[in-house]
Formats: C-alpha cells, structure tokens, sequence
C-alpha cells in the first residue's frame, strides 16, 4: 500500500513508538501499517480453541468490538478527570470556580483536536491535551478572581495560534508550539500531577457485560477483533494496560487481533480489503471466499452506518456478510439521543438490512456486589443475557440468510452447525432473562 511521502518517516517513528510501548508492557506485537488508516496489531490471545462447531476458522464468525463506552466506560471515565484536575487546581491555589476549571479543561481538550494526516476528522491527540491542560494550570496562578475572564480569553487567543501553527515551524513569539510532523511539543513536559489526573481516561472502567460475551464467542472458536477509532498510541497503551489489569484478575484476554483505526470503522475494513497484494493472511481471514458472519458491536451509530455501508462493496468479491449490534449505553455519549437514534434505525430496518442491525437499549449494570438485593441482581442477570441475547441472535438471524443464498453445499454443513448453536444460545437467554424478571417467554 502506498503512503504519501511526507508521512513514510513520521509512520516509522510512530510504528517504533508502538513495538517500545508493548515492549514496556512485556508484550510482543505484529504491527502492520495500513498507509495512513491506521495499523493492525497482531497479540496473541491467552489460550488457542478448538470450535464447537462443525468447520474449520474460515467459517468461524469474526467479532468487532468497539472500545470507548462498548467494552469500556470512556465518557464515564471524563467525571473522575475533572474531578482529579479540580482537586490539584485547589492544591496549587487557583482561584477559578468549578465552572471555569470545567472550561479550562474543554479549551486543552479542543486545541488537542485536529485533522491529521490527511484525513478529514477531528482526531484526539491525548498528549498534546495533558501538555496544554498543564500549560493553562500554570498560567492561571496567581491570577485575582476578577482578571480570570480576561485572562482566559487571552490564553484562548494563543491556544489558537499555537494550534495555527501545526505542522508548520515552531513560532519562538509563542511561549510553546506543537510541530506534530516531529511529535513533540515545544521543550513541554507535563507534571507528574497532570499524568496522574489523567489515569481515569487511560483505565476506565471495563464493561465485563461486554467482554463475557467475547470470551464467550472466542471460547466457542469464533474470532474476535478490539476495534479503536483514534490516535493508535493513546488507545493501544489503553488496552495494554486492559491485558494486564485482566492478567491480574486471572482473567482471559480473548482477542486476537487489535485494530488502532484513525479512518472510520468501515473505511478502515476497505483500506485492509485493498490490501490484498501486501496482507494476504489478513485478507483470507477478514474476506476470504468461505462464507462467514463479520459482526461489529459498537455504541456509535455512525460507526455502525460506516460499517455496513462498505458490504454492498465487499459482500460480492469475498465470502464475508457484515452485521452490527448498536449498543446505546446509558453512560455513553449518545445517550441522551436514543429516542433520535431509535427512530434513525427505525427507518433503517428495511427490506434486507433488518436482520443486519440489532440495536439495544442498555442502562447502567455494574459489577455484581455480594449484598445486592435479589431484585438487583435479577435485573443485573437479565441485563447481561439481553446483550447475549441480540449478539446470539444476529449471528444466527444472519447465518440463516447466509445459508439460504448458498450455491453449493460447501459449507452448508459448517454453517448449519454454527447456526444450531447460536440459536440455542439465544433460547438460553431468553429462558435466562425470564427466570430473572420471573417473566413467561410468551410475554419477551
């Protein structure tokens, strides 16, 4: 795959920078460059699996998961940020209220945003946003309560040309600049305080609902994906420091393949469909010409719209059939537009598209506590069986269509058997959330 000159060297730094970042996490990694998309990372899961299906890993279902608020609480992890800066600004005697520390922190999180590397996004650049926080802290000492509005309104004026500059030369009339060809920020170095209020964002809290149901599939044979939309450095040191939390937990990391995507969910799956030539391993597995389930699970709907956008192309030139499950999670962004959302994806489910798209509805769950209420913990155990249930049940819906439309009995065997398990999965969750909600199954 071909990359523009100008970005071959700064793609070197950046594919070191992430092999020394696992090397710090005791992990080896395969890293491939998808031009300027992103990198797939190959880290093997903990244990090898036998599928308990008939058929070998060219059928088995292929399992995307998101990572911000789908297999961990990001925008939840923001609250205890701001709350963390609140409490060293009060250290070092800042006379801001809460209200405008709220504000600082917006201005550092806004000028950390730009369109990099060609690509038309907004992407989140997590150092360039702790450097700049810490800059602002630094300014705004000192400064009497009546002086803060203007002095904001001025330290906003130069977050603008700092970031006017961007990939240009340093300007030595600026107090730093951000040259992001070289990836450094003037001689700035965040303060051991600044790192430490941003460790919420670099753990947040894992969704375990999220990642049983991956274990589950990855256990069973199937293959599964952690899927990034993002700066690569930012969100691979999230989900290596993830490894070894789950490590610690004697838990199982069940992926096998981690996508650091800076293109948009479907976009990125193009770039590695064109790739043919240069990842033929990778493309055989992803797009190869046995028939196979692709599933994304994501809390974005954009991210789900991109994704299917792409089988139209794809689905006649490989054996893949791409589905989604939207999870709206009451801590996540979108939240407060699900009724929105909903109606969007109402009108979405037509024609062929509707066994494509599972969309649910998800309140906050939370970890099982051993004095919890029964009422509690059944509504927790229907909670967890319900997302089972609608990635079960797109799976098997989908594997239906798939078979129907076989030209030879290839792989009919495979698929059938594949679609008999899932099917009785999603009759375990259905009787799982009854006996929890104390419910028939007539009235789900």
């Amino acid at each position: 795959m071909t990359i523009h000159p100008s970005h071959s060297k700064r793609r070197e730094r950046e594919t070191a920078a992430l092999k020394a970042l696992a090397q710090k996490f005791k992990q080896e990694i395969t890293s491939i460059p998808l031009g300027v998309a992103g990198y797939v990372i190959r880290m093997a899961p903990d244990k090898r699996r036998r599928s308990v299906w008939n058929g070998g890993p060219e059928t088995a279902p292929i399992i995307m998961s998101d990572v911000d608020d789908t297999l961990m609480g990001y925008n939840k992890a923001r609250k205890p940020r701001l709350n963390a800066f609140i409490k060293y600004a009060r250290e070092l005697g800042l006379a801001l209220t809460a209200e405008q520390l709220e504000a600082v922190m917006e201005m550092a999180d806004a000028f950390a945003r730009w369109k990099d590397w060609g690509i038309d996004a907004d992407l989140y650049h997590v150092d360039a946003h702790m450097w700049a926080l810490d800059w602002l802290t630094q300014q705004l000492r000192n400064v009497a309560p009546r002086d803060i509005p203007e002095q904001l309104k001025d330290l906003q004026a130069q977050l603008d040309a700092i970031k006017a500059g961007i990939g240009g030369m340093p300007d030595k009339k600026l107090p730093f600049s951000f040259d992001y060809d070289e990836l450094v920020l003037g001689t700035l170095e965040p303060s051991p305080q600044m790192i430490t209020v941003f460790e919420a964002v670099y753990e947040p809290e894992l969704y375990e609902d999220t990642l049983e149901v991956l274990q589950e599939i990855a256990e069973a044979g199937g293959h599964t994906v952690i899927y990034t939309y993002g700066e690569p450095l930012f969100h691979l040191e999230k989900l290596l420091r993830l490894r070894s939390r789950l490590a610690a937990d004697g838990q199982e990391w069940p992926f096998e393949y981690i996508f650091l995507a800076r293109k948009q969910k479907g976009s990125f799956l193009e770039e590695l469909f064109e790739s043919a030539a240069d990842n033929r391993q990778l493309h055989d597995m992803f797009f190869g010409r046995a028939p196979h389930i692709v599933l994304l699970m994501d809390d974005d709907k954009k991210q789900c719209d991109d994704f299917l956008r792409i089988a139209d192309a794809i689905e006649p030139q490989s054996g893949a059939r791409f589905c989604t499950v939207h999870l709206l999670r009451e801590t996540g962004k979108t939240w407060k537009q699900r009724f929105d959302i909903l109606r969007e994806e109402e009108g979405s489910l037509v024609a062929d598209r509707h066994e494509r798209r599972e969309v649910l509805l998800y309140g906050t769950v939370g970890k099982f506590h051993a004095h919890e209420s029964d009422e509690v913990r059944n509504a927790r155990i229907a909670a967890y069986a319900n997302l089972r249930l609608r990635v079960y049940k797109a799976l098997a819906n989908n594997l239906t269509t798939v078979i129907e439309r076989l030209q030879s009995t290839e792989y009919k065997l495979a698929l059938e058997s594949q679609r008999q398990y899932f099917a009785a999965r999603v009759q375990d969750m259905e009787h799982a959330i009854a006996k929890a909600y104390g419910l028939s199954k007539q009235t789900l």
